[in-house]
């Protein structure tokens, strides 16, 4: 049981956490949308679309959208076996 949690937290370890930060226009931000997309057998042919500018109210209004792969994120994948694939996404608003 020992070497089935060391290997799990190495694995865990390799993996990584990932994010994609663009950032669309610069300024403060003053709403933040967070959101968890949960894709089924690694996302195989599988999209989410989030229209940024409806969000904030206007193309203008965005100031960046983030999509990442969290520790969470990670660990659901991970003893899914990749059966259950989230990601979660953010746009802050200016």
């Amino acid at each position: 049981m020992k070497k089935i949690l060391v290997a799990g937290c190495l694995a865990l370890a390799a993996a990584g956490c990932s994010t994609q930060r663009f950032t669309i226009n610069n300024g403060p931000v003053s709403r933040v949308q967070e959101d968890t997309d949960f894709f089924f057998v690694g996302g195989i042919a599988q999209d989410s679309q989030v229209n940024a500018a409806q969000v904030c109210g206007g193309a203008n209004r965005v100031g960046y959208v983030e999509t990442s792969m969290s520790a969470l994120d990670i660990v659901i994948n991970y003893f899914t076996g990749a059966i259950v694939s989230p990601r979660t996404s953010e746009i802050g608003c200016i």
